[in-house]
């Protein structure tokens, strides 16, 4: 990862939104934490630039200990968060 992406997380790519947005912030640079993607979204992130095309992680459910999880994905993997949606 370079410190000159930005890292972005995406709680749900797998319908309506998230699958373009996380399209569009690879496109434009950013480093992708994302959760339930959509079938071979992850590769598509991939070949966008994203690094390591986002980080597959669940959080099917709205309780602090998930989300908890996802942000600590995302700190773990890029050491900072930037923008989350």
């Amino acid at each position: 990862m370079s410190d000159e992406r930005r890292v972005a997380l995406i709680p749900s790519t797998s319908f309506y939104i998230g699958p373009p947005l996380a399209r569009l912030l690879a496109a434009r640079g950013h480093d992708l934490v994302i959760a339930d993607p959509a079938d071979g979204l992850v590769e598509e992130l991939e070949s966008l630039g994203a690094s390591g095309g986002g980080r597959r992680a669940s959080r099917r459910s709205a309780s602090p200990e998930s989300i908890g999880a996802f942000v600590a994905l995302g700190l773990e993997r890029f050491r900072r968060i930037d923008a989350a949606a």
